[in-house]
């Protein structure tokens, strides 16, 4: 006879797990604390720099945006102006899938078996990007541009498309 349990598990009737409040904090802290979710200079000189951050967002919790910002206002604290923003190929990643089937059958037991297989496989490779921010010390007569509202590039490492062309 199985003991009586108090409260659900992952194995419970339901089949659902439940979170405690604890797990949900480590994993909170954990995702956080996580490498590549903040910004980091690229290149810092007496006028111009560059930013850069995992991705374009701006969403809680990492607000990478900011982040980039915060960094750029750190290296040009009377203003600064951005002058290009876009999505740079920093690499490759490539996914395999493998999928093979086959059996065996003993032709002397525990000691000789014949196998057959058979199977197939994919590669996908795709380029690892980051967002960048090139920016330059603001001229004292400007007004500061610290957030340009405009919309990012959608091909990496290219000039936008104009309509028409």
């Amino acid at each position: 006879m199985e003991p009586h349990r108090h409260g659900h598990d992952a194995s419970s009737a339901s089949g659902r797990g439940q979170w405690s409040p604890m797990a949900g904090l480590v994993l909170l802290i954990a995702c956080l604390a996580a490498p590549g979710c903040t910004a980091r200079t690229i290149l810092r000189e007496g006028d111009y720099g560059i930013v850069a951050i995992p991705y374009n967002s701006n969403a809680w919790p990492h607000r990478l945006r900011n982040q980039a910002h915060g960094l750029m206002t750190e290296h040009f604290p009377d203003g600064y102006e951005v002058v290009r923003e876009e999505e740079y190929v920093v690499g490759q990643t490539t996914h395999y899938d493998d999928e093979r089937i086959g059996g065996q059958v003993a032709v002397i037991s525990d000691v000789l078996s014949v196998g057959t297989s058979r199977g197939r496989g994919s590669a996908t490779t795709s380029p690892q990007t980051e967002y960048r921010f090139h920016y330059r010390r603001r001229e004292p007569n400007r007004e500061p541009n610290r957030e340009p509202n405009r919309e990012p590039n959608r091909e990496p490492n290219r000039e936008p498309r104009r309509p028409g062309f």
